[in-house]
């Protein structure tokens, strides 16, 4: 449940940034992105699993809108002016 409320309190924060209407490319998958892992969540912490089986799935779940975001800022760089 805290992982959940970390995703969506991350995604609440960052709909208070300027950049959010400038790069709606970027953030709007994003924020969709850590609305559905923190349901994810939430429904592995509700499965019960093993402490550790249920550490790797919050570990691979939370790093799965960090994987976005790099991905999708590395495949949109645009190198500066010389």
């Amino acid at each position: 449940m805290g992982a959940a409320v970390v995703l969506c309190a991350t995604m609440a924060i960052a709909t208070s940034l300027r950049v959010w209407s400038e790069e709606p490319g970027l953030y709007r998958p994003l924020a969709r992105t850590c609305v559905a892992m923190a349901v994810l969540c939430v429904g592995s912490g509700a499965l019960r699993p093993a402490p550790l089986v249920l550490g790797l799935v919050l570990v691979l779940l939370l790093g799965i809108p960090w994987g976005l975001a790099v991905a999708n800022r590395v495949s949109h760089y645009e190198a500066p002016a010389v």
